[in-house]
């Protein structure tokens, strides 16, 4: 290097790409698109000489303070091969923040120079499918009318004539991005009414946050109102004809809830086996035994149940035509589709709608590759287990789930028709997802799998607002732009927006905004004006001495308040899954060969935690002073009622539960909404146990007088029983047996058949 290279004297200005001042990761964040392009400006501080002893090779190094943008300057020594003298009239002359937004098409083209005269503009034509590079030069303003596209040395360079129709603008894919500040700091078509969520309970009443501080529902009520009362029936009636086909007792709803209470409590224990949490012998003298003999089921009832529940009707022989695909599915289909119509006809979500994921743990056998096991096994690297896949939908206040949709794999598509067909995948899935929400003007915030502008097109057309994080599916969006922006300091954020061509409203905003990473948004909701700041506090090394202590920062950072809203709705099915798979742990706890078991589980999963956040919200439970209730406290007491139900005792269900039954069902009891075993008048078993002692009921069924002969018998007149009030006398007549014609008579006196 010659002793008289201006880059070696003090002062001088110098230049080098800012990937090698900065980390390639900051220069993401600042520069986008342009992180191995951008070149930044320093100032020569010195020089040092090194000499590589194998070789003697001499190497030489200038240290500069460089200027990163927005204030921020980085001392950093390069090599002198890597470091350029600046020019004023250089190309390499970094974009101002400031400078106005050009007209350009956001296509993927090169831009070919044209030889032109001095002064002209000369006009060029480019296709939607062009790439068009952006050259990092300051830009400037040309006589030219607003919205035309230049090419030449001032390529993406056009006059903003300011107005209601005319502005500068960016092409993406036949898609007009308007540059509009002020339209920015509007929310998008209009504000949105915030909404509380509800759950209708079947006499009429609506809960909400805070509603029954009383606590005048319990645990095992809040239950039974997310958990389908359809299901519980099929359920008993599924599971008794596998019971009555090994010769084995049958199942009460009762019986059926004890169950699931003694799955939750499951949870609870170390074991190894099953057998072990009947064990009466203590582990440790520091660990009591189980014991779960005390909650009134057997070892050997809970082995029967486990391997004959069943959850949803699957045909007994796969019908010719069907595939084993959609013949297995047929386990799951029934609870998922009894889950969606119980969650759309009893809860009303608030004002915002989370879209989202979840895994149900499987490692076991399936997959496409043969007709066993789980039929569509799905394994994502970013995911935490494998199995499973449901995509959901979640209230964006509550957490409380709302509609589920597990992903059946290739084989089991169906037709969308022609329209639903030209709609991106995560369009058309979302858009069921939301279904029973559509016009009611509610936010629906979701991840990159669904968003895209047609996604936020899509919904517009149906009612409904998105916002999204977009980041593959960029067709119509100006990414090529935004990504070219240069960012200096976290919260900061430029965006665009899309205007209607009849009214010239607002339609859609795409924004970046600047986090750790760059964030790109599309939106049809709120807008860029200032939101609440999100503060973290971290851990910072700010004392650079050897074995200085850190130092815990309160770090606040600016968001917009489109951004504020996606994050403070985006988060609620993870933290759902996180309730289910890390709390309540009933996938880990409770080992199965059988998949759609897993699946089931998994769903019912999801019932207890959406039991957790209604009830914890509703009584306010976990914020009250004096009553504070962890959530895993909450899951060992509502086992504690589930095992303990008297759900099978007439007069003893709670009349909301009463209310909550179809009347006019011939297989359910009009009054006490106990299973029928006939669909007309029939004599059937009482459901009333003998008492106890203590008060305790025994298993054995009461007994009455018949009202024919006056002998002993346990059963009733079923038409007698739906007439009588809870407290009225049970309509005793003897069973037909042996020839006896007490109910015979009993028909021809009271019924007139």
């Amino acid at each position: 290097m010659s002793e008289g290279d201006s880059r070696r004297k003090i002062g001088a200005q110098v230049t080098a790409k800012a990937c090698h001042v900065v980390h390639l990761s900051e220069c993401a964040r600042r520069y986008g698109a342009l992180r191995t392009t951008k070149v930044v400006v320093g100032t020569f501080v010195e020089v040092n000489n090194t000499r590589k002893a194998p070789n003697n090779r001499v190497s030489t190094f200038i240290t500069a303070d460089f200027d990163i943008g927005g204030g921020s300057v980085k001392r950093s020594t390069l090599n002198i091969r890597s470091v350029k003298l600046f020019k004023p009239d250089q190309s390499t002359v970094p974009s101002s923040p400031a400078a106005p937004i050009p007209a350009v098409d956001n296509a993927d083209t090169d831009l070919a120079v044209p030889e032109q005269e001095e002064g002209e503009a000369v006009l060029q034509e480019t296709s939607p499918d062009e790439e068009l590079e952006f050259p990092a030069q300051p830009m400037m303003e040309i006589g030219i009318a607003a919205g035309e596209q230049v090419a030449g040395p001032t390529a993406q360079v056009a006059t903003q004539v300011w107005g209601v129709e005319d502005a500068s603008f960016v092409m993406a894919h036949e898609t007009k991005w308007y540059a509009d500040e002020q339209a920015t700091l509007i929310d998008i078509n209009g504000s949105v009414q915030s909404k509380q969520f509800g759950i209708n309970t079947p006499i009429g009443d609506l809960l909400g946050p805070d509603s029954d501080i009383d606590g005048k529902y319990s645990r095992l009520q809040y239950f039974l109102l997310m958990f389908p009362p359809d299901q519980l029936s099929a359920m008993c009636q599924l599971t008794n004809v596998q019971l009555a086909q090994q010769n084995k007792h049958c199942m009460s709803t009762g019986e059926l809830l004890r169950f699931f209470g003694i799955l939750i409590l499951a949870t609870k224990f170390e074991f190894s086996s099953r057998s072990q949490l009947w064990s009466t012998t203590a582990p440790s003298k520091y660990i009591p035994a189980p014991a779960f003999g005390k909650t009134g089921m057997s070892r050997q009832r809970f082995d029967d149940l486990w391997r004959n529940i069943r959850w949803s009707n699957q045909c007994p022989e796969r019908p010719e035509g069907m595939s084993s695909h959609t013949f297995r599915w047929q386990l799951v289909d029934d609870f998922v589709e009894r889950y969606n119509n119980h969650r759309a006809n009893t809860f009303k979500p608030s004002h915002l709608i989370c879209v989202d994921e979840s895994m149900s743990r499987w490692y076991g056998q399936g997959g496409e590759w043969i007709n066993h096991g789980l039929p569509n096994y799905v394994a994502i690297d970013r995911k935490p287990e494998n199995g499973c896949e449901i995509q959901n939908a979640a209230c964006g206040c509550s957490g409380i789930m709302l509609r589920l949709k597990v992903v059946k794999g290739k084989t089991a598509t169906e037709d969308d028709g022609d329209y639903n067909e030209q709609l991106l995948h995560g369009t058309k899935i979302l858009k069921e997802l939301v279904l029973p929400w559509w016009w009611t003007d509610r936010i629906v915030c979701a991840d990159s799998y669904f968003s895209s502008v047609g996604t936020a097109m899509e919904l517009q057309r149906h009612g409904l607002r998105f916002i999204g994080v977009v980041k593959t599916a960029t067709k119509q969006y100006p990414m090529r732009y935004l990504s070219t922006l240069e960012l200096n300091q976290r919260g900061e954020r430029r965006g665009l927006v899309m205007r209607d061509v009849d009214t010239n409203y607002s339609t859609l905003l795409a924004f970046v905004w600047m986090d750790r990473d760059r964030r790109y948004f599309v939106s049809s909701a709120s807008s860029l004006d200032a939101g609440k700041p999100y503060i973290r506090y971290r851990w910072r090394q700010i004392d650079q001495s050897p074995d200085a202590d850190p130092e815990r920062l309160e770090i606040i950072i600016p968001q917009p308040k489109a951004a504020e809203l996606y994050y403070s709705a985006c988060g609620m099915i993870d933290r759902h899954n996180r309730s289910r798979q890390d709390t309540l742990m009933l996938e880990r706890k409770l080992g199965t060969t059988n998949w759609s078991t897993r699946v089931n589980l998994s769903i019912f999963g999801m019932i207890v935690v959406d039991t957790w956040l209604a009830y914890s919200l509703c009584t306010g439970i976990g914020r009250a002073n004096g009553r504070e209730e962890k959530q895993k406290d909450f899951y060992t007491a509502l086992a504690e009622e589930l095992v303990d139900n008297q759900y099978d005792n007439v007069g003893s269900r709670r009349v909301f539960v009463e209310a909550n039954l179809d009347n006019d069902s011939p297989a359910l009891s009009r009054t006490t909404g106990e299973p029928r075993s006939g669909l007309y008048a029939h004599l059937t078993p009482t459901k009333k146990r003998r008492k106890n002692k203590d008060g305790s009921f025994s298993s054995n069924r009461l007994q009455g007088r018949c009202l024919v002969c006056s002998k002993k018998t346990t059963y009733v007149c079923s038409v007698c029983k739906d007439e009588e009030t809870p407290h009225s006398r049970e309509p005793w007549v003897c069973y037909t047996t042996k020839g006896k014609l007490c109910y015979a008579n009993h028909m021809a006196t009271c019924h007139g058949a």
